[in-house]
Parts: structure tokens; sequence; C-alpha cells
């Protein structure tokens, strides 16, 4: 995710994100592939992605603040939304006041 910048929100055809598979409970093995499938690193990528998404929320979140009404700040902000549309909607990290939204009406 990080090294090469894969968008962790991005979907598959039937609209899940790589969170949401390794959440899926379903099979231990893999259908077509016959190999059973390593829970502990579907954990780890879970926690992977978590924290990448964290990171980056938390990145705008205090562009956001900062920004005011500075434009150039604010097009930055929604050109990263554009690629990462779930931040828009992103809990808002129990570390923090205010959301994206918060700043934004502020």
């Amino acid at each position: 995710v990080t090294t090469y910048q894969v968008p962790f929100d991005l979907l598959t055809k039937d609209g899940k994100t790589a969170g949401e598979i390794a959440h899926e409970p379903k099979l231990a093995r893999a259908c077509s592939r016959g190999a059973m499938r390593d829970m502990a690193g579907c954990q780890q990528v879970i926690e992977i992605l978590q924290s990448f998404q964290e990171e980056r929320l938390h990145a705008l979140l205090t562009k956001a603040r900062d920004a005011g009404k500075n434009k150039e700040a604010w097009a930055e902000i929604f050109a990263e939304l554009d690629k990462h549309p779930s931040l828009a909607t992103a809990p808002r990290p129990h570390t923090r006041k205010y959301s994206l939204v918060h700043h934004a009406a502020y």
C-alpha cells in the first residue's frame, strides 16, 4: 500500500475493499486455489490498511485545519479526496475534535 501507493479504498468488481475482503469470515480455504487462508496475514493486512488510512486522514485534517480560506490548500485536499473518496466519510479519529466537514464549514 505505502510502497506502491495503492489506494487502500480500491474496490473489487462487486464493490469491496481489501479490508472488507480480509474481514470476511467465509471459508478458511480459498475456493479456487485450494490453499488455506492465512487468517493472521489477513489481520496484518487489516492493520496496515487501517493505519495507512488513519495517517492519510490525519494529514488531511491537519491541512484542513490550517487551510482556512486558502483555495490552493483546499484544492489539494479535494484532489486527495478524489483519489481516496472514503476519507471524506471516514470516522473522525478520537484524538481529533473536528472532521473534514467541520473544518470546511468553519
